[in-house]
């Protein structure tokens, strides 16, 4: 927002056009919320999509594996039919 002030003060942006502003805020500004967020912790939020804490050592290996994992588990519940047990459309 303040960079948009600054180019209609030096006339960049003319008194008769009009601007969109797309404000990000950094993502620091609100660790409390995200942490909250991702251990489902907010009294107000349902958080729907949780990326939940995996504590690894530090060693590539072990991260290299725990996100092939997370993949592989992913992908057996998104082909599995969830009542049949079985791979989605088979009989």
């Amino acid at each position: 927002l303040a960079a948009a002030a600054k180019l209609a003060a030096n006339g960049t942006i003319r008194p008769d056009q009009r601007v969109v502003v797309i404000s990000t805020a950094h993502g620091l500004k609100f660790t409390d919320f995200k942490v909250g967020y991702q251990r489902n912790t907010l009294a107000e939020v349902k958080s729907r999509y949780p990326n939940l804490l995996i504590e690894l050592p530090a060693d590539v290996n072990a991260v290299r594996n725990a996100i092939q994992n997370r993949l592989d588990a992913e992908a057996s519940t998104t082909f599995m039919d969830k009542k049949k047990g079985k791979p989605a459309g088979s009989p």
